[in-house]
């Protein structure tokens, strides 16, 4: 609602479920300015196995946790910043939402991101799963080490000064037209 700010700093369930055919999660309309999220406490998914959206700006200090389902960003004009010591765990899917990290980390689960700017910033940025899918570009300067697998799928562009390290034991796959 044109830029309204919530600000969390307590345990935020994001339990709810598809009802009546709208999907569960905090949204805004489209062309309007998003609101903000920040969230300095804790934000959890603990039941459901549906996607939770968050299509707003998110400006994330502490912790995002999908212990069940997902998390679902999808909202073409929105942010979600992820401040130093941020933590994403479980599986997180951003679609036209951009990312914009510094020092932040992933723990456990997936970042997917398809359509989504994702910038850089830092040393110490990783992330156990990550996959980059089509009208996807990672830049920024940061360092980012992948813990277990990346997935780079046609499309999609590795660019900026940072450096991407594949820890070693982790699964890989590179599909065509993947660009550096």
């Amino acid at each position: 609602s044109e830029g309204a700010t919530l600000e969390n700093t307590a345990t935020l369930n994001a339990n709810a479920v598809v009802s009546y055919a709208r999907f569960p999660g905090i949204l805004t309309e489209a062309g309007s300015k998003a609101p903000v999220l920040v969230n300095k406490g804790t934000i959890q998914r603990t039941s459901g196995t549906s996607e939770f959206r968050l299509d707003i700006n998110v400006q994330n200090y502490t912790a995002i946790t999908a212990k069940t389902g997902k998390f679902l960003y999808n909202q073409a004009s929105s942010t979600v910043t992820l401040h130093p010591e941020s933590v994403l765990e479980g599986t997180h899917r951003f679609e036209k939402s951009g990312i914009s990290g510094n020092n932040f980390k992933v723990p456990s689960g997936t970042v997917s991101a398809r359509e989504s700017p994702i910038a850089l910033e830092g040393k110490n940025t990783s992330v156990a799963n990550l996959e980059i899918d089509y009208g996807t570009t990672v830049s920024g300067t940061a360092d980012l080490e992948v813990a277990q697998s990346f997935k780079w799928n046609g499309q999609s562009t590795l660019g900026g000064s940072g450096k991407l390290t594949l820890a070693t034991g982790t699964v890989n796959v590179l599909n065509s037209g993947a660009t550096v």
